[in-house]
């Protein structure tokens, strides 16, 4: 399942979180399948937000991802459900 995922940390953070995304991008290079599979890359949306698309296929890579590795940074994933099986499942639970 894909997900946006908006991000948010304080701007006093951000050497911490820069480091953080450094060590895990460092840890994962070798574990590809442990973190969710980037689809869109971060964007900076403003000061201390922005967001990015995934693709999560085992529900631990939540946690190995983002959970654990970033005590500084809010995450608000948001589903993403492809456009034409929703219409489908919805012509069908009309049915």
């Amino acid at each position: 399942m894909r997900f946006i995922v908006h991000f948010e940390f304080c701007p006093e953070h951000t050497d911490k979180v820069l480091a953080d995304w450094a060590k895990n991008t460092e840890i994962n290079k070798n574990n590809p399948n442990n973190t969710p599979k980037s689809v869109y890359p971060p964007q900076f949306t403003g000061n201390g937000t922005g967001f990015f698309i995934v693709e999560v296929t085992n529900p631990e890579q939540w946690a190995r991802g983002y959970l654990s590795g970033y005590p500084h940074v809010k995450w608000n994933p948001v589903a993403c459900y492809d456009l034409d099986n929703w219409i489908e499942s919805y012509h069908k639970s009309k049915e």
